[in-house]
């Protein structure tokens, strides 16, 4: 992670703690989710600090997330294309 992920533009309230909770930071979420994201992804996404309770609370949300836009996108579970979901599915994903 480089000096710039950390640059941000919110105001004092949101930089104190955890962006989700306000709680204490010990990570940082990517923002955009890199499950959004195809690979390789960007060096450098931008970061907001979170908490790890948040961090892994949110994670499987983001990869159901990125599962439902790959099956709307694709029209079926069935046709997923992109790796990282076709992986989310277990790997067994036919191509139209």
């Amino acid at each position: 992670m480089t000096k710039d992920q950390l640059k941000s533009y919110a105001d004092e309230r949101l930089i104190a703690g955890c962006i989700y909770c306000g709680g204490n930071t010990e990570s940082w979420d990517h923002v955009p989710s890199r499950v959004l994201l195809d690979e390789p992804c960007p060096e450098n996404l931008p970061v907001v600090l979170a908490c790890d309770a948040c961090n892994r609370g949110y994670s499987l949300d983001e990869q159901y997330f990125a599962c439902l836009v790959e099956c709307a996108r694709t029209g079926s579970v069935e046709t997923a294309q992109r790796p990282k979901i076709v992986r989310r599915f277990g790997g067994k994903s036919r191509s139209r």
